[in-house]
């Protein structure tokens, strides 16, 4: 099932794009193909090094990073509530949560035995340390923002965020039905659900297979299906575009994101468990202007899926986006290696320039996404010789 997951299309959220009355939505196609084409391209531009604490971009600017927490908004969208809290984890879950664990432990054994046919052998403690860190295993109960190691044959750079997004989901499906049976329900759980967020950012702590993100994508996911109840995406499907109702929200949201951001900058520091420059207390307003900066960029890819050919890309990479996730940093590596030699300091060398990682990043999205058709392929033959 984990590589079936994994080649066949089937995305980090449910793959089914379908809204608030059973249509299929093309802006979520899109959506979750551009998100997937920016994190390959922005993984390949700002990966020079591991733990890089020192980012730090214009306030204005900054909410850009708060896309990805789409992931977690998109995922709560297509809840469906006639699914059993088992039936849930049965078929979203475990499937995600094994390919995560595969890849974890199989991706870094490619990356041994690949730096070794090009002549760049690294040793076994590179390959445990890999492995470690893609199962993350380790820094339990260490400080968040700890300087980790950059082995060679590390490749799962996405692997803490899928964790939290399969924790988030467990307690997403247990919480669901009582939070979205009436808005006081939903208010009160969102608000615990932020505090203990709180909580844990005061602590700081990196918590086992990355749980301390728990609390927050829960509630993004809470937003996520609260807002499908509301019709609102399946409205502006209809692209009413030339009325002033039709645009409000975009300039309501896009205003109300940037003057929050000069005040309450969110940072560019998820994975290091910051969400602004007031620790625990800045957990709010990132929540805040998550949905904010998710509103503006509906519109974004409702506009793009009106646009020939790019529209049918990002649809088409929109469907591998757990492939893409999991095997674009491994088949970036494998390339450069070809051509530069890699030590333990930085993710990428060095000396390989922004031209170049824009090439390998288009060439990387292309062998990527091969390989996902080709695997959808083959599981489907094998599973019809199977019976």
């Amino acid at each position: 099932m984990a590589d079936s997951v994994l080649l066949s299309g089937d995305t980090i959220e449910d793959s089914t794009s379908e809204g608030h009355g059973g249509e299929r939505l093309a802006t979520f196609d899109v959506m979750k193909g551009l998100l997937i084409v920016g994190i390959v391209i922005v993984h390949l531009l700002m990966l020079n090094s591991v733990r890089d604490t020192g980012r730090s971009f214009p306030a204005l600017i900054q909410p850009l990073y708060l896309v990805l927490m789409s992931f977690f908004i998109i995922s709560g969208f297509f809840y469906k509530p006639e699914r059993s809290f088992k039936e849930n984890v049965k078929r979203r879950v475990i499937p995600l949560l094994l390919v995560v664990v595969a890849c974890g432990a199989v991706l870094p054994v490619i990356m041994y035995i690949w730096m070794a046919v090009v002549g760049q052998p690294v040793g076994a403690e590179d390959l445990i340390d890999s492995i470690r860190l893609g199962l993350r295993t380790v820094n339990w109960f260490g400080p968040a923002d700890s300087t980790l190691p950059t082995p060679i044959c590390y490749v799962g750079y996405v692997n803490y965020f899928l964790f939290a997004m399969c924790w988030a989901m467990i307690v997403f499906y247990a919480v669901a039905r009582f939070a979205l049976s009436d808005k006081k329900r939903f208010l009160i759980t969102v608000a615990v659900l932020l505090g203990v967020q709180m909580a844990l950012t005061a602590l700081y702590l990196e918590l086992p297979f990355s749980s301390e993100y728990t609390p927050i994508a829960t509630a993004l996911m809470l937003f996520g299906a609260y807002l499908n109840k509301t019709g609102l995406v399946d409205r502006l499907e209809r692209f009413e575009w030339r009325t002033m109702k039709f645009w409000l929200p975009l300039i309501v949201c896009f205003v109300a994101v940037e003057l929050m951001a000069l005040v309450l900058p969110p940072g560019v520091k998820f994975s290091f468990l910051s969400f602004g420059d007031y620790g625990a207390l800045s957990v709010i307003p990132y929540f805040i202007e998550s949905i904010l900066v998710f509103i503006v960029y509906i519109y974004v890819c409702l506009l793009v899926s009106k646009i020939p050919v790019v529209s049918d890309v990002s649809c088409l990479e929109g469907r591998h986006t757990l492939g893409l996730a999991m095997l674009h940093v491994l088949i970036a590596k494998m390339i450069l290696s070809l051509f530069y030699t890699f030590t333990s300091e930085y993710v990428f060398p060095t000396e390989v320039g922004t031209t170049e990682l824009l090439i390998v990043a288009v060439i990387d999205l292309a062998i990527v996404t091969a390989i996902c058709i080709l695997g959808n392929v083959l599981v489907k033959k094998i599973k019809e010789r199977t019976g």
